[in-house]
């Protein structure tokens, strides 16, 4: 019996050093957490205010994008028609390939700021990539037109009867 008493004991002792181990690794862990809480808020705050920034500069964009457009649509009704059927006042933007394997190749517009069409190219890049998906977009559009005509075109007389003999 006694030498069950002295097992427990030990064992209790065993477990409440193991016990004050883990207090000791989880209070370690703690300092690091709270050590790290005020930068993880300045990151945090920074975040925030990159999105806004972010946010402000993505309607500025648009806002430009929209002025380019009406500017783009001013010209295009100013002067006779050119380029891809398509495309028709982005066809002036860039070189692409339209959908009948052509390629065209235009320099932008002298309306268009300096930094619309800087050095690097890159906006020139975009807009053949839009330019690009708005191909795509009319041929896909096209091609949903053509399955909805071809649909229309069956004879859907066997539904209207069954739909007759139910009612």
């Amino acid at each position: 019996m006694v030498k069950l008493v002295v097992q427990a004991i030990e064992n209790h002792s065993k477990l409440m050093k193991e016990l004050c181990v883990l207090l000791g690794k989880i209070l370690a862990c703690k300092q690091e957490i709270v050590a790290l809480v005020p930068r993880l808020e300045s990151s945090l705050e920074r975040m925030k205010q990159s999105e806004r920034t972010l946010t402000a500069l993505q309607e500025k964009r648009q806002k430009d994008i929209w002025s380019l457009l009406k500017i783009a649509m001013s010209k295009n009704r100013q002067s006779p028609p050119t380029g891809s059927p398509v495309l028709g006042p982005w066809s002036s933007i860039s070189s692409l390939t339209v959908p009948t394997g052509t390629t065209q190749t235009i320099s932008p517009p002298e309306c268009w700021p300096k930094t619309y069409c800087g050095n690097g190219g890159e906006s020139m890049l975009l807009v053949a990539e839009g330019q690009k998906q708005i191909s795509l977009s009319m041929e896909l559009i096209q091609n949903l037109q053509d399955q909805s005509s071809d649909l229309q075109s069956l004879d859907w007389s066997w539904l209207k009867n069954s739909l007759a003999a139910h009612n």
